[in-house]
């Protein structure tokens, strides 16, 4: 959804199959109104703050912020800050379930340089650089910089990028005339600026998103600043050993930084950005989509499908197959007893597990399954994860046949410990135990 956007985003967008809202106003409450329950929402700007948040969170949808300039308070399933050296503590977050994907694990990158970040680079001798501040660079630092590089007899070529509201390309022009080593490039695509980034063995840019790609493309970099929303990512990547500081862009700074480049102890294996954040980012959004809610008389034909699996017969204690009327008795005892409690674990709005706890011997004792279509995904762990955090004082028991090793792995994942066996019916069962504080 947007209230306005350049033709060339929304054309991509289109092209990658998304559909796009245009919305007639700013105001939030117009978007809010247009969202759905099961959406996720994904705020990305330094616009979006607490109030759209927490209105967004009180609809019970699932809210991700981008947000790489901690400020004022959060409410949001995840925050993503992909800047090295951030920490959870710098975000004034009022829930508690909120989850952190910081730092080059969650790279935010496009595709080229995502792919380019799995492979390895082979490096020559320093004869080439790369200039580019990005979008308009209204303070002309492009030229500034150019100007100094041309002054190094090293370097055999210098390849130039602005963007296309860069207002000094006349001026540069002239710089080119006088130096057939520049070469000048305009609003390149992601493609052409990966392969720019791997033939100059040295890159100056700012602190902004040029400077995780060129992370991506194991670049020796030459960094630095030159405006305040900049000055957070600048100060984590000098605490770093990412590249040589050029501090705010002076003539004097940029030629040290050049100096100091020739001789920087640079090593690929510094640059942590693996390629692999896509993945990541993936699976927690997916994670968004899992819920957890108590059983309801609805769930009762569901519940008798999936005990009557012939996997989850041969691993309970009771083998024989389940008669649908003594299963309605049953069913309706437990959702009455204080001494049941029954949850169903739903991905996208489907139900895809069931776990259950009885009270027994002063424990509670967990009987769980997940449906046939789900297994080996990892719901299991996520089940049993979720409904834990339920109870508070207590101990949980599972009783496991010694066959059952999924559900053995399950249980030890989540922190259970074994406690020996017992043999029911001639069958062998693992105990495992969780004492909850």
């Amino acid at each position: 959804m947007s209230v306005e956007m350049p033709i060339s985003i929304a054309n991509n967008l289109i092209n990658a199959g998304h559909d796009i809202i245009f919305l007639d106003s700013n105001d939030d409450d117009d978007f809010v109104q247009i969202l759905t329950y099961g959406d996720i929402v994904v705020l990305d700007g330094y616009d979006f703050g607490f109030t759209l948040q927490k209105k967004i969170r009180e609809k019970s949808l699932k809210l991700v912020v981008i947000d790489d300039i901690p400020r004022g308070n959060y409410t949001a399933d995840i925050i993503i800050n992909h800047s090295p050296n951030v920490k959870s503590t710098d975000y004034k977050v009022i829930n508690d379930d909120c989850f952190f994907a910081f730092g080059f694990d969650y790279a935010l990158l496009r595709n080229a340089f995502i792919q380019q970040a799995r492979l390895p680079r082979i490096y020559k001798e320093i004869d080439s650089l790369l200039v580019c501040f990005g979008g308009a660079d209204k303070l002309n630092l492009t030229e500034r910089a150019v100007k100094v590089a041309t002054k190094f007899e090293t370097f055999k070529k210098i390849n130039v990028v602005t963007g296309p509201a860069y207002e000094n390309t006349k001026s540069l022009k002239d710089l080119i005339r006088k130096d057939s080593r520049i070469n000048h490039y305009i609003d390149i695509s992601d493609e052409k600026m990966k392969n720019l980034m791997l033939e100059s063995e040295i890159v100056i840019l700012p602190t902004s998103g040029l400077l995780f790609e060129a992370i991506a493309c194991k670049a020796r970099i030459i960094f630095g600043m030159y405006s305040e929303n900049q000055k957070l990512l600048y100060n984590l990547i000098r605490e770093t050993n990412y590249g040589v500081d050029a501090g705010r862009f002076t003539e004097i700074e940029i030629s040290k930084a050049i100096q100091e480049s020739f001789k920087y102890p640079f090593s690929p294996n510094l640059h942590s950005i693996d390629g692999k954040s896509p993945k990541r980012i993936t699976k927690i959004f997916l994670e968004l989509l899992i819920t957890l809610r108590h059983a309801e008389l609805r769930d009762a034909e569901i519940l008798f499908k999936w005990a009557n699996d012939s996997e989850v017969r041969n691993n309970a204690i009771n083998k024989e197959p389940i008669k649908f009327n003594n299963h309605i008795k049953w069913y309706n005892q437990k959702l009455n007893s204080d001494c049941t409690r029954i949850y169903i674990m739903e991905y996208g709005g489907l139900p895809v597990g069931q776990v259950r706890f009885d009270k027994w011997e002063g424990c509670w004792l967990i009987d769980f399954s997940v449906a046939k279509e789900y297994r080996k995904l990892g719901f299991g762990k996520k089940l049993i994860q979720q409904s834990i955090n339920l109870f508070t004082n207590c101990i949980l028991v599972a009783k496991v046949l010694n066959s059952n090793i999924a559900s053995a792995m399950v249980f030890k994942s989540c922190g259970f410990k074994e406690e020996g066996t017992e043999e029911i019916s001639s069958n062998h069962y693992n105990i495992f135990s969780l004492h909850i504080n």
